[in-house]
């Protein structure tokens, strides 16, 4: 499989998405993008959740529903929308953990067009999981709020809020998808629901010492 079937099973996307398409050909540059390599945002055979939650970049691009393609020189992230369609891109602000959108499609970011569309849905989503991004870098626990404000059918949305049950001990659990990545993250929570609560947050692995 190529890099943007691998990248279409995991995050659910029809072959026709303007990032299936895009992952494909990417570029080592373009513009203020500095490309990783293919195994630095695919999980190939292993677990996606378990991949995922391994980097901070990664962590913040799976409850967000975007896939981090690449970094700028300084060591922002450069984050692609998963999405069935045009795809939009954003720039992740590693030191100040804050999200501005660059461009309404991936076409545009690379004609250097610079975005005019609204972005509302996704400052929402980002806001509303800063909290989990959070507990998951930081071992924040009593911050976790375990509201779920988002309510759209996203990939990313099933993940957050699988996650915040985990967290809290609670026995929801991320419905069934055609996403891979949500299907592993159902898979992966399990394994380790016999964990006691206290110890989840350790079990994962993902707190930065």
């Amino acid at each position: 499989m190529t890099a943007g079937a691998d990248l279409a099973e995991l995050w659910g996307l029809p072959a026709t998405s303007e990032l299936v398409g895009f992952a494909d050909g990417l570029p080592e540059e373009l513009g203020e993008l500095l490309a990783f390599e293919t195994k630095d945002w695919l999980p190939g055979a292993e677990n996606a959740a378990a991949f995922m939650l391994r980097e901070w970049f990664r962590r913040a691009a799976l409850v967000s529903g975007t896939v981090p393609l690449g970094c700028t020189g300084d060591g922002d992230i450069w984050l692609f929308e998963a999405a069935p369609a045009a795809c939009r891109v954003f720039l992740l602000n590693h030191e100040l953990d804050e999200l501005e959108l660059v461009a309404d499609s991936i076409a545009a970011f690379e004609h250097g067009k610079r975005a005019r569309g609204a972005w509302d849905d996704m400052r929402e989503r980002w806001d509303a999981t800063e909290d989990l991004r959070a507990t998951l870098w930081f071992g924040r626990i009593e911050r976790l709020a375990g509201r779920h404000p988002i309510t759209d059918d996203h990939p990313a949305t099933a993940i957050a809020r699988a996650f915040r049950a985990f967290l809290h001990g609670d026995s929801a659990r991320a419905p069934l998808a055609n996403a891979r990545i949500v299907r592993d993250v159902a898979v992966y929570l399990d394994e380790k629901s016999h964990v006691a609560v206290p110890e989840r947050l350790a079990a994962l692995g993902t707190v930065e010492r």
